[in-house]
């Protein structure tokens, strides 16, 4: 063993040749080795895909095409301020028509028109319990994301469609709706009601297909009423 200082060195300068890695080379050897496994590996023989991916826009409308997303809808809102009680709720009926330009551009328009509450304020169950006069809905742009802001003109929804029993008037009234499918859409109405009280209005909105026969069925409570 060595026990002293100088032949503590002498053992060093001994065991250094030996012991000490060389870098260099060993990177050297690894690439080396690398290089023949690849050299002896199997030839990819799989066959090329000879079908790319059809090029997409990122349209909701691309799978259905615009024209399927037209028709007859009724629709249920309700505003924050109810706190999720769904007797407060406002029912619709509309009639929307999505259109596309040649240059790909869709716009939608249509109408929409109240439906009267029922015996004890029940809630519609047909698009044909209609009350109050059409509120028309203009062409507006819609995104590639199905989002719209339409704005309407001031109309009033009537006492036979509300729980106040009172005739709303409604001004600065704007649909930010999104396509959800092409059987539904979801989103909120804003506006002002300025007669017989003043009230501003912000509530969610779900509007979805009837039945062929024009019936539908209102929901039960507000846990659906949101939006993704």
């Amino acid at each position: 063993m060595c026990s002293s200082y100088l032949k503590i060195a002498a053992c060093v300068a001994a065991i250094v040749p030996v012991g000490c890695a060389n870098p260099s080379k060993d990177y050297d050897d690894f690439r080396d080795r690398v290089g023949a496994l690849a050299d002896s590996a199997t030839a990819d023989t799989g066959v090329a895909d000879a079908a790319p991916e059809v090029a997409r826009d990122g349209s909701v409308f691309d799978e259905a095409g615009v024209a399927s997303y037209s028709g007859q809808f009724w629709g249920v809102c309700l505003d924050k301020s109810y706190m999720g009680d769904i007797t407060a709720a406002i029912y619709d009926a509309y009639h929307l028509t999505f259109t596309q330009a040649a240059d790909g551009s869709v716009t939608v328009s249509g109408d929409r028109i109240g439906l009267r509450l029922g015996t004890n304020n029940a809630p519609p169950t047909n698009v044909s319990q209609t009350a109050g006069l059409v509120v028309p809905i203009a062409s507006t742009p819609v995104s590639a994301s199905g989002s719209f802001s339409a704005h309407l003109p001031t109309f009033v929804t009537p006492k036979e469609a509300n729980i106040f029993g009172q005739d709303l008037t409604v001004e600065n009234g704007v649909y930010n709706y999104t396509v959800t499918s092409p059987n539904t859409l979801c989103g909120h109405f804003i506006g002002s009601v300025t007669a017989p009280l003043a009230q501003e209005v912000d509530e969610t909105c779900i509007l979805a297909r009837p039945a062929a026969d024009g019936s539908f069925v209102a929901p039960l409570d507000a846990t659906s009423l949101h939006c993704p």
